[in-house]
């Protein structure tokens, strides 16, 4: 993790280096701003234009998340309201392309240790995107989406709308006061969610999380079992289903047999495809079931985390997940799996939101 005044450093080198590159600016000075104001930005960079005088004032911050983009346009169009031929420009490790949208609609400037920028003032017009962030965020991310973290997330995006009190949602997603308190602080750093004066908050781009969460998602990270029957697949998930009821082991279908009773679009998909909390070899002998490598049409699965059972829903006799699981196991099976999913999130999970 970057200190402080390594941002600092760093920031002040990328301006220059940046700068540098533009064979018609002149540096005249660099002046760190001694931040007892309430107008008062890092540093500002005097330069020359083509012999035209223009002040650049720089905000930096540790983390480029909106939250902190929109602190930092905040100071900068108070700096830049009250000098002349000034531009503001925002500075960061790492800037997401929500962020730097911020400052271009404010129309500000932004840049960060990636190579990422955006800058536009007088004759200048330099925009830069999509180098991939080798900074402490992608700690937030791996935290946001870490296997208990997941537990909040479902439990959020199955009622969105839901206000939430920090000691509710742990109870509810059975995981710590602790860990909900630090995923709500990175939640918020990212504007998905919106806080109350009473201290409760609720969850407010269900999407946009949903589409981060399905981007790093692996359905592999779950223990599969291939298997192949030669029996119609209607007759296996059938005699499963009432296997398991009869054992009492917990299970919920997923992927295309739970496609195929929620939100049916894909059709061909023989496969049969379940969580299921514990396999028991006098299961797979009683329904005849072969153990293959590959090519088979049975799929038991030992999940990752007991969190994919939230709010699993009956059809059809049977239980399957959630919307929200179903729609993750889906995106995660690339071709037909990824056509069942948009299916299942325009016909039923952006309804229910």
């Amino acid at each position: 993790m970057l200190l402080q005044t390594d941002i600092l450093k760093q920031a002040e080198t990328a301006i220059v280096s940046f700068l540098k590159k533009i064979p018609f600016v002149s540096i005249l000075e660099i002046k760190t701003v001694d931040r007892q104001g309430y107008d008062s930005v890092d540093f500002a960079v005097n330069i020359s234009i083509d012999g035209r005088a223009r002040t650049l004032y720089v905000e930096v911050k540790g983390n480029g998340q909106p939250k902190f983009a929109r602190e930092a346009v905040n100071v900068l169009m108070r700096v830049c309201g009250q000098k002349v031929n000034s531009y503001g420009i925002f500075c960061a490790p790492y800037i997401s392309s929500e962020s730097s949208e911020i400052c271009r609609r404010n129309n500000l400037g932004c840049l960060d240790f990636a190579g990422n920028c955006y800058l536009s003032f007088d004759n200048i017009f330099v925009e830069k995107s999509g180098n991939e962030n080798p900074f402490s965020e992608k700690r937030e991310i791996r935290t946001i989406f870490s296997t208990r973290a997941t537990r909040i997330l479902r439990v959020l995006l199955c009622e969105p709308r839901k206000k939430w009190i920090t000691a509710d949602l742990a109870s509810e997603a059975t995981v710590s006061v602790g860990l909900v308190t630090n995923i709500r602080k990175l939640l918020r750093n990212k504007e998905l969610i919106q806080e109350y004066e009473d201290g409760g908050f609720s969850l407010t781009k269900p999407e946009k999380l949903l589409a981060e969460w399905s981007a790093i998602y692996s359905f592999r990270n779950n223990q599969i079992y291939e298997y192949y029957s030669s029996d119609d697949v209607n007759d296996v998930e059938n005699k499963l289903v009432k296997m398991l009821e009869r054992k009492k082991i917990d299970y919920a279908l997923t992927g295309f047999s739970g496609s195929l009773r929620l939100a049916p679009a894909v059709i061909g998909q023989n496969k049969t495809m379940a969580y299921i909390l514990r396999i028991e070899e006098k299961i797979i002998a009683e329904m005849n079931l072969k153990k293959v490598d590959s090519g088979g049409n049975v799929f038991l699965i030992i999940p990752y985390d007991d969190g994919v059972f939230y709010r699993n829903i009956l059809r059809d006799g049977a239980k399957i997940v959630s919307p929200i699981q179903l729609y993750l196991d889906l995106k995660s099976n690339r071709g037909r799996g990824e056509e069942a999913a948009e299916f299942l999130l325009n016909h039923i999970i952006r309804k229910s939101w």
